[in-house]
């Protein structure tokens, strides 16, 4: 799981040995009693905080050798390493337009595809780690070392880290050939010139970590190759204001030091090719440039490869592999992305005796804020952050600043999510169980499942003879929302339907306002669902043609969500409020690209001026007994629709926001001048609270061998092989596909 840093995925095993897991812990939902979220920018500080009981947690990593020696060395403290965070450079691919205003004599060379191809000959990735950047590893493709899809192929990437190897030389050739071959370039006394003037690189660096000083290197060497470089220092907003939420088309900049964090180890990255360099991200770029029908695309025979792994349209894994190759080969060619260094160390207080941490993204995990615990059950923790509150904070579109999202991780909730450990999903709130006959095989659908229908916005039962690829069984741990409505079926419904209404461009309601409402996902699973059936008040079983490998993803494609979640996390009637502001052609949208360009505001349940607007509408929803399209008395009867709009708006009156949602803590209070958030541990969660202490300790897992036996030359021989068993439960048998063959002949 992906966020900016501002926000991929590893496996990085490191021990814990020094934790201590408390005997006692509170029944249900969290160990402790309360987070506390602040704001501490400064690391050094953040590493005195710790020390003095002013902070437990710090959710930044550490970026500097001295704090990093410093934490490792405090007995006090103790660290966490993983190489779940990465710095690349974002290359701005759009031309400049320039009838537009304040363009007029602006170039941009990375417009051109060979100039971007050659950032990867310019940047000395062993330099950067060894000098400018102590503490990181080289990173060359969108897989890190340690990552599963490099592990699948690991001398295909070692071959490519190979032949994008520093080589200054060949970066000038590539760079000279193709805006010689332009006639609008001229290099004149060691200067590039356009039109002119000389060529400005508008360049914007990040000035919180480590990404200014790999930035300001990064402009030394191209400012080598005679390109002007302005350097544009900005933290996280100023920078989001200008690369991802402003025109890409103006000139206003051309590269950028971006971080991703990869939040939790996924073990199948089909979708990473798209995402990154595909337009899966769905930023301002993408509107010009993407696999999608944008203007500006990358080679044809890249977007067939990254189209059909994210929608896995292959048939085993010898052909993922050859699609990955492919995808891997055209995204270092493309170059939209220039990937630099991995790595991340955190810092906790041994008064943390223990929580459960990702094996990419450390205590950016999921399910950290609800294992994290003292000696003693109960407590008050306190978290700080190097930001917060600059994403908005909405289901669908939002949370997508890293700091935002780890908040959200303890007040929301996923139907189910990547083991820490294994990346292979696991339940949460929804288990599952998955029949499929693919990769080329149907299942029949039965009449009694349902489809939407867009010119009702409502479902209709599917049609006799309807068939399917897969079909997964969601069988759901319901109880109560935030706001003490019911958590019911009939949420899970209306998130199915509220995915139409996103997505469809034909005939969705919210799609018609905002076409970005809907995450690349979910605009997927659209395409690809053919039926769902309610089988009991608590299961649910989805028909699409999707299938995978692995069945834990084929259940993690079946489920709707947000752009950072699995399944619904807010009531219908927070939704149908939130959406009212959108609709209508209302104030606020649900992508903050498309509130940009519409001058509107983007969508966020906990503050500004759209939950203002939602305060002016509630009133109006509750007189008219207002029910989401698709939906009637019979669904939802009167009495159950006027309680819920009832529970819904004595939640704002007690805390001071619509975010009612069902994860193991509420959202108590928003305090946007302090930039504080405080959550309480909710007594209604279903979970219990020691659900997964099983996960405290990451188990390495160790494969036992046979004797040998005498290998001849060209005969065939079998090594005996015990299954590898990482120490018991929850994972103690787990699968290694991929043979193991031995080389060709003389080889």
């Amino acid at each position: 799981m992906k966020h900016l840093l501002a926000g991929a995925i590893a496996i990085l095993i490191v021990a814990v040995g020094f934790l201590t897991i408390p005997s006692t812990a509170q029944a249900q939902g969290a160990m402790v009693a309360s987070l506390f979220w602040f704001e501490q920018p400064n690391q050094s500080a953040a590493l005195l905080d710790l020390e003095s009981g002013a902070m437990d947690i710090y959710m930044f990593q550490l970026r500097t050798a001295a704090d990093i020696a410093a934490a490792k060395a405090n007995p006090n403290l103790y660290t966490i390493d993983t190489g779940g965070s990465y710095n690349d450079i974002y290359v701005n691919p759009v031309p400049v337009n320039q009838s537009l205003p304040g363009a007029a004599g602006k170039f941009n060379p990375f417009e051109k595809q060979p100039v971007r191809e050659a950032l990867h000959y310019l940047i000395n990735r062993e330099f950067i780690t060894r000098q400018v950047a102590l503490g990181q590893f080289p990173m060359y493709t969108m897989q890190e070392r340690a990552s599963a899809e490099y592990a699948r192929d690991a001398a295909f990437y070692a071959d490519v880290e190979r032949r994008y190897a520093f080589n200054p030389s060949l970066a000038r050739d590539m760079i000279f050939d193709a805006l010689e071959a332009d006639p609008a370039y001229s290099f004149v006394n060691g200067q590039w010139m356009a039109g002119g003037n000389p060529v400005v690189l508008g360049f914007v660096i990040r000035t919180e970590d480590i990404r200014r000083n790999i930035g300001d290197y990064i402009a030394g060497q191209l400012e080598e190759y005679g390109f002007s470089v302005n350097r544009i220092y900005r933290t996280g907003g100023g920078a989001f204001a200008i690369v991802y939420n402003g025109p890409a088309d103006t000139g206003a900049w051309q590269l950028y030091t971006e971080g991703w964090a990869a939040t939790a180890i996924v073990a199948w990255e089909d979708g990473d090719p798209y995402f990154f360099y595909a337009g899966g991200v769905g930023d301002s770029v993408n509107i010009h440039y993407g696999c999608q029908a944008q203007p500006l695309s990358p080679n044809a025979t890249f977007c067939d490869a990254a189209t059909r792994l994210f929608e896995s349209r292959y048939t085993d894994l010898v052909e993922r592999k050859a699609l990955y190759r492919t995808a891997v080969d055209g995204s270092m060619k493309d170059a939209v992305r220039v990937f630099v260094t991995n790595g991340a160390t955190f810092a906790i207080s041994n008064r943390v005796t223990g929580l459960v941490y990702d094996l990419s993204g450390g205590p950016w995990a999921f399910l950290t804020p609800r294992t994290a615990r003292f000696a003693t059950a109960g407590g008050d923790m306190k978290i700080g952050q190097r930001i917060q509150f600059l994403s908005p904070w909405s289901p669908w579109k939002g949370f997508s600043w890293l700091y935002d999202g780890l908040q959200a991780n303890a007040f929301t909730e996923n139907a189910l999510w990547p083991n820490p450990h294994t990346g292979l999903y696991m339940p949460i709130r929804a288990a599952f169980d998955v029949t499929t006959a693919g990769p080329t095989g149907t299942l029949p659908v039965p009449t009694t499942a349902l489809v939407w229908n867009p010119a009702t916005l409502g479902f209709m039962p599917v049609s006799a003879g309807t068939t399917a690829t897969s079909r997964v069984l969601y069988t759901w741990t319901f109880g109560k929302w935030h706001d003490n409505s019911t958590f019911d079926m009939d949420d899970v419904l209306y998130d199915y339907a509220l995915m139409y209404r996103r997505a469809n461009a034909t005939a969705g309601d919210v799609y018609a306002e905002d076409d970005q409402a809907a995450s690349s996902g979910v605009q997927l699973l659209t395409r690809l669902i053919k039926g769902i059936e309610v089988v009991s008040p608590t299961q649910m079983a989805v028909y699409f043609d999707y299938w995978h490998i692995d069945p834990s993803t084929i259940a993690a494609a079946g489920m709707t969500g947000g752009q950072y979640t699995v399944g619904p996390i807010i009531p219908w009637t927070a939704a149908e409020l939130s959406l009212s502001t959108v609709l209508n052609n209302g104030p606020c949208s649900v992508d903050e690209v498309t509130a940009e360009v519409l001058g509107k505001v983007a969508l966020d349940l906990t503050k500004g001026d759209c939950l203002t607007a939602m305060d002016a509408n509630i009133a109006g929803l509750v007189a008219a007994r207002h029910r989401p399209p698709g939906f009637d008395a019979t669904t939802l009867p009167d009495a159950e629709v006027d309680a819920e709009w009832r529970a819904l708006w004595a939640f704002r009156n007690t805390t001071g926001h619509w975010m009612a949602s069902n994860g193991p803590f509420i959202l108590s209070n928003v305090d946007v001048a302090a930039v504080q958030t405080t959550m309480t541990r909710w007594a209604d969660y279903p979970i219990p609270a020691s659900t997964y202490d099983s996960l405290l300790v990451p188990r390495v897992p160790e494969v036992a061998f046979g004797t040998a036996p005498t290998v001849l030359i060209v005969r065939p021989a079998t090594l005996p092989r015990r299954p590898p068993r990482p120490g018991g439960a929850p994972y103690a048998d787990f699968p290694t596909p991929g043979p193991s063959v031995a080389p060709p002949p003389g080889q």
